[in-house]
């Protein structure tokens, strides 16, 4: 099964899509980790990679795509996957869509985790590596801001497939995979 999980920052798309993962016994790729692993090393891209994390902005998708399709091109993905954090925008759709395409694949279901922006900010603030300022709200603000925009484009591209499912997110995470099993079962 290709499954998309999406939604805005601190939606909890990686604590369910890791359990999708699991339970499923596909691969698990997340965009953000990809990122923090390439900025850890120090590599020239993963520097480049860290500036764009650091300033709260979204990676250019000349970057982004070359990474992940470096990780979709191994051999672990040809009984499916669960991408978190990719796309973010509709041209990074566009282009997962072709990639797919020139494989022969297709996505089955894009999950939509719907949380609302009070809790995506208190999520937030709990996660944000910076000593409380008004930077670290800054940063927040502005991922807040720029997702939303993105979210709005993404989930219109996808709806017009007819592939995407919406699902709560502010309720306890297993109750969240509860309603993401229902939504599997339907798409399987």
């Amino acid at each position: 099964m290709n499954i998309i999980i999406m939604g805005m920052p601190g939606a909890g798309m990686g604590t369910q899509a890791r359990e999708i993962a699991v339970t499923y016994q596909i691969p698990y790729i997340s965009t953000g980790e990809i990122f923090r692993s390439f900025a850890e090393m120090g590599s020239p891209i993963g520097l480049e990679v860290k500036t764009f994390m650091d300033m709260g902005k979204l990676v250019p998708d000349r970057l982004v795509n070359k990474l992940l399709w470096d990780r979709m091109g191994e051999d672990d993905m040809k009984e499916g996957f669960i991408l978190d954090g990719y796309p973010r925008t509709r041209q990074q759709a566009e282009a997962l869509e072709a990639y797919l395409e020139s494989k022969r694949l297709s996505l089955d279901v894009v999950l939509y985790l719907a949380v609302g922006k009070e809790v995506l900010r208190k999520r937030l603030e709990k996660r944000v590596n910076l000593p409380w300022s008004e930077d670290k709200s800054e940063v927040i603000e502005r991922r807040l801001q720029l997702s939303e925009l993105e979210m709005e484009a993404l989930t219109g591209f996808y709806q017009e497939a007819g592939i995407v499912s919406m699902v709560n997110g502010e309720q306890k995470p297993d109750i969240v995979f509860e309603k993401i099993q229902e939504v599997l079962q339907f798409h399987s």
